[in-house]
């Protein structure tokens, strides 16, 4: 109940008239992205699935191996081009979420309907192939 909360929390600031709800939004939408792929792409279940040193960094799974982790299940031919693109587009709609630390929103009206819908796939995405 709590991740729906901070999902129905960032569409309504998106909605909004509040003059900082594209911040409001993105925290959410980042916390939101950040549980869910650490729930299903948990350190420990990285390790025992590669040993790979590029997928680490300070000795924590990086974005990218706990992406492709998750996408594990259907990376091979022929999708294999297909989730390796799709991993760089979700690492940069994280960036893109990173962006809240500054003061004024970096977003206008539509961006911030377009982020709110590619997060809302991106989450469908994951879900579905994880489960």
């Amino acid at each position: 109940s709590k991740l729906v909360r901070l999902w129905e929390g960032a569409r309504l600031a998106v909605d909004s008239d509040n003059p900082d709800k594209a911040r409001h939004a993105t925290v959410s939408m980042r916390e939101l992205l950040t549980h869910i792929i650490h729930t299903l792409a948990p350190d420990e279940e990285i390790r025992q699935w590669t040993s790979d040193p590029a997928m680490y960094d300070k000795e924590k799974p990086t974005r990218r191996a706990r992406l492709l982790y998750i996408c594990r299940h259907v990376n091979y031919d022929p999708f294999t081009k297909f989730v390796n693109r799709d991993v760089d587009s979700m690492i940069e709609v994280i960036a893109l979420l990173q962006r809240l630390h500054q003061l004024e929103g970096p977003f206008d009206e539509r961006q911030l309907k377009a982020l709110r819908a590619r997060v809302e796939g991106l989450l469908r995405f994951l879900l579905e192939i994880a489960l």
